[in-house]
């Protein structure tokens, strides 16, 4: 694990075993360290919480409709350097920026119908596009 020492715990799972790692006690803060700072909470941005917390919770978490993109990257970059391809990195223009109104955004995504908070997947037939390429050097 990246030369590094964990602390993991070996549990029984569907007939194997799974290694599930853990935190350190120092790697823990107690909630006394949190600092809660005593306010009166707006009745409409409660309902505004109350609403989004509702709207990404699910009753059930499928670790499958999600995928480690950089990681396929990087495995079809190394599968292109083992076949002799030369690797080329080209520089991407950095997007522009828009400065939106948070509160505005999250009522607009609640307003939406449909709503649903699904993981993003590519259209059928759509290629991803991989990063940016430049030339390595060796």
């Amino acid at each position: 694990m990246r030369g590094k020492q964990h602390l993991v715990m070996v549990r029984p799972f569907e007939g194997g075993l799974l290694l599930e790692q853990l935190r350190y006690a120092n790697e823990v803060r107690s909630f006394e360290d949190v600092p809660l700072e005593e306010g009166d909470v707006d009745a409409s941005e409660l309902d505004l919480a109350v609403k989004l917390v509702d709207q990404a919770s699910s009753d059930a978490f499928q670790a499958t409709d999600y995928k480690d993109d950089v990681h396929e990257r990087m495995l079809d970059l190394i599968e292109q350097k083992v076949d002799g391809e030369d690797i080329a990195m080209v520089a991407q223009e950095e997007p522009q920026t828009q400065i939106i109104d948070p509160m505005a955004a999250l009522k607009a995504s609640l307003a939406e119908e449909g709503s649903e908070r699904k993981p993003a997947k590519a259209a059928e037939g759509e290629k991803k596009k991989g990063p940016a390429r430049k030339r390595a050097t060796n």
